[in-house]
């Protein structure tokens, strides 16, 4: 019993002065404002697409209606082999938009179509989304003219889930809402740990520069295998861009199926990590909710363990809340985190699954088995 004290403590504290070294990195960050309209940053929007053609006419509708200068602009759509309808739509949507350009992956999977799309670009500065995203009219603006002041080698921006009258994609929003706090807090606190690819931009030259920069042998985390490269190679040039216009928003999954092989294919990609701020973060999440699990289990064996489990539960809770109402307030986003205690209950109990149903390596995605 005085080990498992002593691990209940350690881990409560490890976990509680993590999450508030993030909150401090959220207050560092500072709020961005385009100032300069004059761009002279040529843009190449990358877009990798399969299966989406739901999501087609929206997403064209939103960067047609960006108002970055046309002539600074190439849109690159790369379609990874779809089953459905998606190349037909994006061609008709396209034509006779002669900064929009079409083509097919070389080969197969998400990374393949970015680096198809990564060879095409002619632009200095390169941003990626996902086809099912939406963006503010100013979105790319922000993005140059942060490229403009700044020149950093790498920006992320903030990716939201949106919600509805659904229960389950309102807890999803939640949870989601804890990966963007802590993806803030980490750059804001100058040890950036994961982004998003939905959102993100770079200087061109590193494509050039980097083999196989995204590790091509996993099949997820293109955005942040890329992340940790830069990071290794030119620490302190990557940034977060804190502002409403450079938010993107996307749809939640449909379903607890989608949900969990979505969380598998991103966890199975932490084998490959090699950078010590993700590694240590994750070993402190993963630690805190195996113990959380094995309290509460534990009660019904030995009532002291019931103890164990309110401490960790209220260590855990309270910087994540402080964290995470910070975050929501500045994105007008309050109205959900009444589901903020459900969130913490049902988060560990994903958390370790998907951690160890990760280890197989093996999910579904897009109609694809990996």
């Amino acid at each position: 019993m005085p080990v498992l004290t002593l691990t209940v403590i350690i881990s409560g504290l490890a976990y509680m002065l993590m999450i508030l070294y993030f909150y401090k990195g959220w207050r560092k960050l500072k709020g961005f404002t385009v100032k300069n309209e004059k761009f002279t940053t040529p843009v190449s929007l990358i877009i990798p697409v399969r299966n989406e053609e739901q999501n087609i006419p929206g997403l064209i509708r939103s960067i047609r209606e960006q108002d970055y200068p046309g002539r600074l602009l190439e849109v690159i759509f790369i379609d990874d082999h779809s089953d459905d309808r998606s190349f037909e739509l994006i061609s008709e949507h396209i034509s006779g938009i002669e900064n929009f350009h079409l083509m097919r992956s070389t080969g197969s999977g998400k990374k393949m179509a970015l680096q198809t799309g990564f060879e095409k670009a002619t632009g200095d500065l390169i941003i990626t989304t996902d086809t099912d995203c939406h963006h503010s009219s100013r979105w790319l603006s922000v993005f140059a003219g942060f490229y403009e002041k700044h020149h950093p080698k790498l920006m992320a921006g903030p990716v939201l889930l949106e919600s509805n009258n659904n229960f389950f994609q309102r807890l999803q929003q939640i949870e989601f809402l804890s990966l963007t706090a802590s993806t803030a807090g980490a750059f804001g606190a100058g040890h950036p740990i994961m982004c998003n690819g939905a959102n993100l931009a770079f200087d061109r030259n590193i494509i050039e520069q980097q083999e196989d920069i995204m590790q091509t042998q996993y099949t997820s985390g293109d955005d942040i295998f890329l992340m940790h490269r830069i990071k290794q190679l030119w620490p302190g040039e990557l940034y977060y861009i804190k502002s409403n216009d450079a938010v993107v928003t996307t749809g939640g999954q449909p379903d607890f199926r989608s949900f969990f092989q979505q969380r598998i294919r991103w966890a199975s990609k932490s084998r490959g990590y090699r950078d010590i701020d993700t590694i240590i973060t994750g070993m402190v999440v993963l630690l805190i909710n195996l113990l959380l699990l094995w309290t509460l289990a534990g009660t019904f064996f030995e009532p002291v363990m019931f103890s164990f489990f309110i401490f960790l539960y209220i260590i855990k809770t309270l910087p994540d809340l402080l964290l995470v109402t910070a975050v929501s307030s500045f994105f007008h986003i309050k109205k959900n985190l009444w589901l903020f205690s459900l969130a913490q209950l049902v988060y560990p109990i994903y958390a370790v699954f998907t951690a160890l149903a990760s280890l197989t390596g093996k999910h579904s995605w897009k109609g694809r088995r990996h």
